[in-house]
């Protein structure tokens, strides 16, 4: 294994060597995005979470709602979290979650594989802002998640719960968070030439499979129907980044079920986007010949 590494990492520092020029302009742009958007709309989530952990909030509304019998809502409020901060920032919740025994290791990887995508904050201020279909994807992708999750969830005897303190500095992990976004950002980037000869917006969808973000951004800016179902699936499925950024960062990352629970997510909202807007064409159309005669 680590040789296959080791063959990897020196045909990216060759790569790396004979493209020096192209790529370090491509990725002058990319850290432009990184500190300018990136950490607008992912950093306040991250530390709201980690201050969250740090205070034990957390533990007091879990024993507060379990003493209520409504532990749905406590899921819910689990759900919302992890879908507002997004990977990688959701891992040290589901991390602590997992230790605590609030969930296990099954639940673990289903909210993750679910619910773990693209943050909220990253699609709706940044990638779809000014999007046509912004809040159709956005209320399909959570309809369908939260479907996928229902469906996958099992009835498991309840663990007896350890609530402890949890051991964190604030500061530390919210950066190393970036930390890890930006290293991966910047890596996986710089292999965009790989698809760069396909025409648009082709190449962005096949980049973006590697590093979504610059590319998911590309895409959102081309007014066709082929973009926007390119973008739909791009943003439902995440890409080869997140995956490394999650396997980085989590405890018990079951890697295959992400990639089949992703992609199955990815595949309905995309089909379901297509059957709308193809269907609200096919009347406009209609209107029109009305109208002309």
């Amino acid at each position: 294994m680590k040789k296959i590494i080791g063959g990897f990492l020196l045909l990216y520092l060759i790569y790396l060597f004979i493209f020096n020029k192209e790529v370090t302009f491509y990725l002058s742009n990319i850290s432009n995005i990184f500190f300018i958007k990136y950490i607008a709309s992912l950093f306040p989530f991250i530390l709201i979470t980690n201050l969250f952990l740090k205070s034990n909030v957390l533990i007091d509304i879990h024993k507060f709602l379990i003493s209520k019998r409504l532990h749905f809502i406590f899921d819910i409020f689990t759900i919302i979290l992890i879908i507002l901060i997004g990977v990688p920032g959701n891992i040290n919740l589901l991390n602590y979650l997992n230790k605590t025994n609030i969930i296990n290791k099954k639940k673990y990887n289903n909210l993750l594989s679910s619910f773990g995508g693209i943050s909220f904050p990253f699609i709706y201020l940044v990638i779809l802002i000014d999007h046509q279909i912004k809040y159709l994807f956005i209320i399909i992708l959570i309809i369908i998640q939260s479907t996928v999750y229902l469906l996958s969830q099992s009835k498991d005897k309840n663990q007896p719960i350890n609530y402890y303190p949890y051991k964190i500095d604030i500061i530390k992990h919210s950066l190393f968070s970036l930390g890890v976004i930006l290293f991966y950002l910047l890596t996986l980037s710089s292999l965009y030439l790989m698809f760069n000869y396909l025409p648009i917006p082709y190449n962005y969808f096949f980049n973006g499979l590697i590093e979504f973000s610059i590319n998911s951004i590309n895409l959102s800016n081309i007014n066709s129907l082929t973009s926007t179902i390119l973008l739909c699936f791009l943003l439902s499925f995440t890409s080869i980044s997140l995956i490394l950024q999650i396997k980085s960062l989590s405890i018990d990352f079951n890697i295959t079920n992400y990639i089949k629970k992703r992609a199955v997510i990815a595949l309905l909202v995309t089909f379901i986007i297509f059957l709308l807007i193809w269907k609200y064409q096919l009347q406009y159309l209609e209107l029109m010949k009305k109208y002309q005669h």
